[in-house]
């Protein structure tokens, strides 16, 4: 088996002006990535590009050791996929669309269906426009799962549902990857659930990823570090942001290290003071460059 859940390589695609560049991204079986990013930034397009909903310009993308778009059929049989808004015949029970998707699905476990339903406490005899925003969701969860996907993609699946429903879905998700070779990608702007569930982290700004790390290393690398300096402009270079006033400088770093420190001191800067970052604050550095 090919341990790789997805390959892309020299990706582009371009919509007009916006191009998204994607050299090399690839994960394990086995992990959950999280993929962040303003919006617009490339988040739903990467996702569609692995599904084959959007055609690439360029480049190879491999899932689950099949080829797209030659291998599209078997991927999609063995891939669960939520979109952020789940299209529904909304005048039909939710019973009667799962007898509709399941014939896509050689996998398709009826008892496990039937436990996600019982699950979420959905009602399968309920017509789809009845079930509420969280309640769609969830919905669309069930029939993600219920075929037993060897990769699971969620594009931002929390948004706009109640902090209750959310915590349901991350729950979920952790457990959906005690599988050690079950695989999870989503993407989501709450940069707090990223932190909670994500063992790898890409983000990606105006169409490229600028940092691909797994979890712990992307939070030991960056960090805001304050202090005082006899030439605070002299050490500007050391920061992705930085800024300075009277009573010395703030400063955001990716490349933090006690070599990194030992090497700031010598240039001069003194009662240096080190913190962590938030998944947010690390996003919008990237983005502005600034605080």
């Amino acid at each position: 088996m090919n341990n790789r859940a997805v390959e892309m390589k020299d990706v582009r695609k371009a919509f007009g002006e916006f191009c998204l560049r994607i050299d090399d991204l690839s994960l394990d079986r086995g992990y959950v990535l999280g993929l962040v990013g303003q919006n617009g930034a490339g988040k739903s397009t990467t996702i569609k590009m692995l599904l084959n909903l959007v055609y690439p310009d360029r480049g190879t993308i491999s899932v689950l050791g099949l080829r797209q778009p030659k291998d599209e059929i078997e991927i999609r049989r063995r891939v669960g996929y939520l979109s952020e808004t789940p299209a529904f015949y909304e005048e039909m029970t939710a019973g009667w669309i799962a007898g509709l998707v399941k014939r896509y699905y050689p996998n398709w476990d009826d008892r496990l269906y039937a436990h996600y339903l019982d699950k979420f406490n959905l009602d399968p005899n309920r017509k789809v426009k009845e079930f509420s925003r969280g309640m769609k969701v969830k919905f669309g969860l069930t029939l993600a799962l219920s075929h037993r996907p060897e990769l699971l993609i969620l594009d931002e699946p929390t948004s706009g549902i109640d902090p209750v429903i959310r915590r349901e879905l991350l729950e979920e998700i952790a457990g959906i990857i005690k599988d050690e070779d079950r695989t999870v990608i989503f993407s989501s702007h709450i940069t707090q659930d990223v932190e909670q569930v994500a063992d790898y982290v890409a983000i990606l700004d105006q169409g490229t990823v600028v940092e691909y790390s797994d979890r712990e290393d992307l939070f030991d690398r960056w960090k805001k570090v304050t202090g005082t300096a006899t030439s605070p402009h002299s050490i500007r270079d050391s920061f992705v942001a930085f800024k300075c006033d009277t009573y010395g400088f703030t400063g955001i770093t990716n490349r933090f290290s006690p070599d990194w420190l030992e090497e700031l001191n010598s240039r001069g800067a003194t009662d240096l003071k080190v913190s962590n970052l938030r998944l947010d604050e690390i996003l919008i550095s990237l983005a502005r460059r600034e605080f």
